[in-house]
């Protein structure tokens, strides 16, 4: 996010590197609420592991996609090998961080709710007492 808000991308050019640099700020605001610590080791691994991707896979069809859609091949032609179980516990880790964000988010949620309906009970009754005392005299 930048001074002006978040930053707009189009699909044509969106990829991993794009978005965690979007989610980053997101990520440790979360963490900060919530009193949680997010261990600089983990972001450095997210980041190192998303730099990789980004290097093989900018926009996220090189995985997906044998050829390009100019029917190039997808892959550069120096990677000849790929490690799919390597590389399935990778994103099966960033995947779990992930999810763990979004319960997070869904707590915070939750506790926000919790605190705004008890405030709002709060001031339902301070009103209604001010109302009846106020009144009273009438």
């Amino acid at each position: 996010m930048g001074s002006r808000g978040p930053r707009r991308h189009t699909l044509e050019h969106i990829g991993w590197d794009l978005l965690w640099g979007d989610f980053k700020p997101i990520a440790a605001t979360i963490t900060e609420v919530g009193g949680w610590e997010l261990p600089r080791e983990d972001v450095e691994g997210i980041e190192d592991y998303i730099r990789q991707i980004s290097n093989v896979d900018p926009r996220s069809y090189s995985l997906r996609y044998a050829r390009t859609k100019d029917g190039d091949p997808s892959l550069p032609k120096d990677l000849t090998h790929i490690n799919l179980r390597h590389l399935g516990e990778l994103m099966d880790r960033l995947g779990n961080y992930l999810w763990g964000m979004d319960t997070a988010i869904g707590e915070l949620e939750d506790l926000k709710h919790d605190y705004d309906a008890e405030m709002a009970s709060y001031a339902d009754d301070y009103y209604s007492d001010y109302a009846d005392d106020y009144y009273s005299d009438y």
